[in-house]
């Protein structure tokens, strides 16, 4: 069959990257034989996103800017990109969602080959180009794939979840995140100013709120994908040179130590052992790592809600062989939050990558 034709784009070599994502944009806005390119597109995106990636790195080496390009404003990408890369990338994550969506279902092993080469793709540009451009393609993306027909289907939401799993689990994604702090005066301030402020953790954060209308297996998949991203965070050796920034990229997710009590009385009816263990020893992982903000989420609970939360960690504890460490949950809700820090640091790691006690 005739593939993609970019041979008649007037840029040079080092422009690859520009020739590549106008073609991917123009293909759409034709509908003549418009299924037949984007086929083409899809079967050869693995090709055509790595050369985009060289393309990249050529032209910002030949500016002699690779060693600085991550910190470059958008007034000099456009000089040394082209004028029109930056809103072709963001056009071309769209679409791409769009072809995922629509392919997927009846395409779905060349689709799936392809959505995995545009989360490299994107895992790769956070390392040459500033991380909000790269965050916009991944938003677009994940927001795209969601609002399209087919989306709520198994089929597509494993394809959304495989995007993520790539990127979330990266050690580059990892070395460059910079979490910011957000203390907790007010629960719903706090929850919102964290969603804003970290998009991407909100997006798996957001996946986990909705596990209540996935199949079993994509429930297995999410909860999974978050278990192994918190233990790369426990073992990542930015983090673990370092405590403060290592609480500070757990606390990114601390919204879970929030929402997850109020779903776990649902989630024991209608989850399996599983998903729950991963529940739980996410809990626990994350509340260990965040005493800071553990002890201001404290101080904003009424009595109430506080016994809850201690009965919630001490059934987490005791389903991993921790009892001792809290008798009752009486007990518990009274003890000093320093004992949490008897969960150490092997128990988390251990836990994180899923080799439990025999009884857990």
């Amino acid at each position: 069959g005739r593939s993609p034709n970019i041979n008649n784009q007037k840029d040079n070599l080092l422009d690859v990257h520009n020739a590549i994502c106008r073609l991917w944009n123009q293909v759409h806005t034709n509908q003549k034989e418009m299924d037949h390119e984007v086929n083409s597109l899809i079967q050869f995106s693995w090709l055509l996103f790595e050369m985009m990636t060289k393309s990249l790195v050529l032209k910002l080496n030949e500016k002699s800017v690779l060693s600085t390009s991550r910190s470059m404003s958008e007034e000099q990408i456009s000089e040394i990109l082209g004028s029109d890369f930056l809103s072709n990338l963001r056009s071309l994550s769209k679409i791409f969602a769009k072809d995922v969506a629509t392919f997927g279902q009846t395409k779905l092993a060349t689709v799936r080959s392809a959505n995995r080469s545009f989360s490299h793709f994107l895992k790769e540009l956070f390392l040459i180009l500033p991380t909000k451009y790269v965050f916009e393609c991944i938003t677009n993306y994940c927001e795209e794939v969601t609002t399209e027909a087919a989306s709520e289907s198994p089929v597509i939401l494993e394809l959304k979840f495989q995007f993520l799993e790539i990127l979330f689990n990266s050690p580059i994604f990892l070395s460059i995140v910079k979490p910011q702090i957000i203390p907790i005066n007010d629960v719903k301030s706090y929850l919102e100013e964290s969603a804003t402020a970290h998009p991407l953790p909100q997006l798996l954060l957001s996946i986990l709120n909705s596990t209540p209308r996935y199949t079993k297996e994509l429930r297995t998949l999410a909860f999974d994908i978050f278990r192994h991203h918190l233990y790369m965070l426990e073992t990542h050796k930015k983090y673990n040179n370092n405590p403060e920034i290592k609480s500070a990229a757990f606390g990114v997710y601390f919204p879970f130590i929030i929402t997850f009590p109020l779903k776990l009385h649902q989630m024991r009816k209608e989850y399996s052992e599983h998903d729950i263990r991963c529940a739980l020893v996410s809990f626990l992982a994350i509340m260990r790592n965040c005493s800071h903000l553990l002890y201001q989420y404290l101080n904003v609970l009424d009595q109430n809600e506080t016994e809850h939360f201690f009965e919630l960690l001490t059934d987490a504890i005791d389903l991993f062989r921790y009892k001792s460490h809290f008798n009752s949950a009486h007990a518990a809700s009274t003890a000093n939050i320093s004992s949490i820090h008897t969960l150490h640091s092997h128990s988390a790691y251990i836990l994180l990558k899923g080799e439990s006690s025999d009884h857990g």
